[in-house]
């Protein structure tokens, strides 16, 4: 038993010794590996080191013809250190790649066995709106202030449905660029009481001229109100049956909520004084209710300070407003025969000849009716007004002044 026991001995001391010399040698592979791989900062729990040379062969011949990009080495080099035990997220650190592309190749290796992604499509064809188009939609949905997608692609395709544009690019065209829309009215000057008889332009222009005035020397003076919709929303017919299906399906009874037209109330108003050759003087009033006569009269003690002496003198020059009742149009005169300048008031006429309300209405146009940012103050619907105003050229001034105030007749001519 004895010799029993000292074989056994001598037997289990060498099986430790050859189980130590294995570990050692394990160690020393370990270590061999490690050095093949790239170098690592950290160990985490390592992955049997027999799955490495697989994986690094694989890696190695994901693909045999072409050359890679930088992206998909440092991929291939971050996935060897997985597979060492490093964390994902220190793996794509340390090798300069977003963490989210790692994780996006390393799907695709697992479905596929290729780091190649998926190939994108050609580009999708940008919507190339033109400002024929950007102008129809603007009036439309400023003069319909309920108007669904379905009403505003019927009125689009009417005029441009040669120009290739998709039903839901025009959807996503104007909920962004028309967040806001404008309803253009007056305050001031009330209409006289009564029905006036309506005379055609030219009649009109004529008795202004025979008053004597010098189109060519005169100043209008204008205003407009805006009832604004800061968050103008669109009614969508498909969505609006989806609910109803879904309702239809819960057991339940879908109300549907009809838009109503909102009464004409200003948000913003501007009174605006404007020659031939430039602006002379304008204000832009927020939520502060219609135009009075003390703010009339304000406003033209201002016009007649930053209206030059040398350059607009009274014998020469008329002022001209819409038409008004006659308490209005004394109180007005008054102001202006102070300082020797004469005030003239447009007759009833069929169409406007104010050269000032088509000056409005492109200045409406030019304000971006994105939706504002209410981190800036410098984005106020009232500031993108008064922009638009200040960028007025006299070649727009111009324009508008021989469209609505130039007579065409031919006795003119």
């Amino acid at each position: 038993m004895n010799n029993i026991n000292k074989r056994d001995r001598s037997m289990s001391s060498t099986n430790a010794s050859i189980n130590q010399s294995s570990a050692v040698q394990k160690r020393h592979r370990t270590v061999q590996e490690m050095a093949a791989g790239a170098s690592l900062r950290e160990m985490g729990e390592r992955v049997p080191s027999t799955n490495v040379p697989g994986l690094e062969r694989t890696l190695s011949n994901l693909s045999v013809e072409g050359e890679y990009s930088d992206t998909k080495e440092k991929v291939r080099q971050a996935m060897k250190e997985v597979a060492y035990g490093k964390s994902k997220k220190r793996a794509a650190s340390d090798n300069d790649i977003p963490y989210s592309t790692f994780i996006s190749h390393e799907e695709r290796y697992m479905e596929t066995g290729s780091l190649e992604l998926r190939r994108r499509g050609p580009q999708k064809k940008k919507v190339e709106m033109n400002l024929a188009m950007h102008s129809l939609l603007l009036n439309y949905v400023d003069s319909n202030s309920v108007a669904t997608y379905d009403e505003i692609w019927a009125v689009f395709i009417k005029k441009f449905g040669d120009e290739h544009i998709s039903k839901e690019s025009l959807k996503k065209y104007v909920s962004k660029h028309f967040r806001i829309t404008l309803r253009s009215f007056k305050t001031f000057p009330q209409k006289p009481e009564g029905d006036p008889i309506l005379r055609d332009a030219d009649e009109c222009l004529h008795s202004l001229y025979d008053q004597g005035v010098d189109p060519y020397r005169c100043v209008f003076v204008c205003e407009a109100a805006y009832a604004i919709n800061f968050n103008r929303t669109y009614v969508d017919n498909k969505q609006k049956d989806w609910r109803q299906v879904k309702a239809a399906a819960m057991g339940k009874q879908y109300n549907s909520k009809m838009k109503k037209i909102k009464p004409l109330v200003p948000s913003v108003v501007s009174l605006m004084a404007a020659s031939r050759r430039k602006v002379l003087h304008h204000t832009i009033k927020l939520l502060k209710g219609p135009t009075t006569e003390a703010n009339v009269k304000t406003f033209l003690q201002k016009l007649i300070l930053s209206m030059d002496v040398n350059e607009y003198s009274g014998d020469k020059w008329s002022i001209i407003f819409d038409d008004a009742p006659q308490g209005t149009q004394q109180m007005i005169t008054e102001i202006l025969g102070e300082h020797n300048f004469k005030a003239f008031f447009l007759p009833p006429c069929r169409t406007t000849i104010n050269p000032l309300d088509g000056l409005f209405n492109a200045i409406a146009e030019k304000c971006p009716r994105t939706k504002m940012d209410f981190t800036n103050h410098n984005d106020g619907f009232p500031h993108r007004l008064d922009r638009a105003i200040k960028s007025t050229t006299e070649e727009e001034l111009e324009k508008f002044f021989f469209l609505y105030f130039d007579c065409d007749c031919e006795n003119c001519i």
